[in-house]
């Protein structure tokens, strides 16, 4: 295949024999599974062939000076952020403003691939992988571990709390490049961090044929009594795919607060899988995505409750217009002995036109006899009473189908607990929007 064949290129010669296995294991699977089809029960609503002919090169084939990038990237950055950037697959130091502190260590992972002592946190994952008892397996995320070279470890240090969030940035600039970071986050015990892991395409090819690619892989530990704001921000160009993996393990009295927002790409897709293993864990999950064109997102979730007494909430709410698509696919599966375990789930659609299509599908597992669990899914179009409403008080139209759809998933930028973050997203959004309206969007 191309995504394997424009991969082979990549060095590993500086790497741990840990990670050459790690690479060997994802190749392997990778060629004996190939790309997901229709017939794949997790992707029959969501198709990926367009990669299948593909070609894709690792690097940028040239590079900007930082001075260009500033300016192409200023919507990206932001001074209230300790930021750590990527430039289509490379670490950019010289626009990077991370400092090392006494509240967080960022670790970079080409350097942890090559260091014994640097690469021993891989065993907390691999114990907490053995803790689930089942770990989605996943294509996608077989070819991310084969091809990693760009990411982070971040750890938030035990009992201490960053002073700003940390954005870690992945900037887009060409055509026809690969890049797939890898990141592993480690939230000590007591620790609280409000972390943006962010995806955008500066210079948006909104009709060309030509489109990069994003393949990401994030693992995240949130030990005992630790705080983790965790937003995936993905806003790439309008020819690009984005398909990305998130896995969050909660020890006891964990609490974790979770945003996926979506508003780029040609296609994207992002699985998110939050697995409770320890009493009392909570997670409020949300997602808000806002599509147009032919764009097509999907999400899917899986919430496991391995152990009891732990609380999930998911809430999902898109806005599609023109012949958009959006895929939800929400699993709840509460093992046997996860008694007193409480789930709720909801994903609402917004549909802005005839031809906007949102595809929902709720599933819960129940194994326990003790629990509380509900789900529930609507697709519907503005409430015609408020939209007169506002016409009646002279209100434009166009400005009235703003303030009405903005306003449906705002509720969600508001539950975000970080006031820069909130003003950052809502600007995003808002931007978003208005493309949304002006342009047409094709794969």
């Amino acid at each position: 295949m191309s995504l394997v064949n424009s991969a082979e290129r990549l060095s590993s010669n500086k790497i741990l024999p840990v990670w050459k296995k790690i690479r060997a294991s994802g190749k392997n699977y990778f060629l004996n599974q190939g790309l997901p089809t229709r017939h794949d029960e997790d992707w029959k609503y969501t198709s990926v062939s367009l990669l299948k002919e593909a070609n894709f090169e690792f690097h940028a084939l040239k590079s900007k000076s930082v001075k260009e990038l500033s300016t192409l990237a200023k919507a990206w950055l932001d001074k209230n952020f300790e930021q750590v950037i990527f430039v289509d697959g490379v670490l950019n130091k010289e626009l990077s403003t991370y400092q090392q502190s006494q509240a967080v260590e960022i670790l970079e992972l080409q350097e942890v691939m090559a260091s014994r002592e640097k690469s021993g946190f891989l065993a907390q994952f691999q114990a907490a992988r053995q803790q689930t008892g089942i770990i989605r397996q996943d294509s996608f995320e077989a070819l991310n571990s084969a091809y990693a070279f760009s990411g982070v470890i971040v750890r938030a240090k035990k009992n201490q709390a960053a002073d700003k969030p940390l954005q870690i940035l992945f900037l887009q600039t060409q055509a026809s490049v690969a890049v797939y970071p890898k990141i592993f986050v480690i939230a000590e015990t007591g620790s609280k961090l409000t972390l943006l892991e962010t995806y955008a395409g500066i210079l948006a090819s909104i009709n060309g044929a030509e489109k990069s690619f994003t393949n990401s892989v994030t693992e995240v530990i949130v030990e005992p009594n630790a705080r983790l704001d965790y937003l995936r921000v993905q806003s790439e160009a309008l020819s690009d795919v984005n398909i990305g993996t998130t896995r969050i393990y909660l020890k006891e009295f964990s609490h974790l607060q979770s945003l996926s927002y979506t508003t780029g790409a040609a296609l994207s897709r992002h699985n998110l899988d939050i697995h409770c293993l320890g009493l009392q864990a909570t997670a409020h999950v949300d997602g808000l995505y806002l599509v147009s064109g032919s764009q097509h997102t999907d999400h899917h979730t899986w919430i496991d409750h391995v152990v009891g007494q732990c609380q999930t909430t998911q809430t999902y709410k898109g806005i599609l217009d023109q012949s958009s698509r959006a895929v939800f696919n929400g699993k709840v599966v509460i093992h046997k002995d996860a008694q007193k375990a409480s789930s709720e789930q909801v994903n609402h659609n917004l549909l802005l036109s005839q031809e906007a299509e949102a595809d929902s599908k709720p599933e819960l597992q129940i194994y326990a006899d003790d629990v509380k669990a509900t789900h529930g899914s609507t697709v519907g179009q503005l409430n015609a009473e408020e939209l007169f409403y506002m016409l009646s008080r002279a209100i434009p139209r166009d400005q009235a189908v703003e303030m009405l759809s903005l306003g449906f998933v705002n509720d969600l930028v508001e539950k975000v607990n970080h006031q820069k973050v909130r003003e950052f997203l809502r600007e995003h959004l808002r931007k978003a929007y208005f493309r949304t309206k002006t342009k047409e969007v094709k794969p």
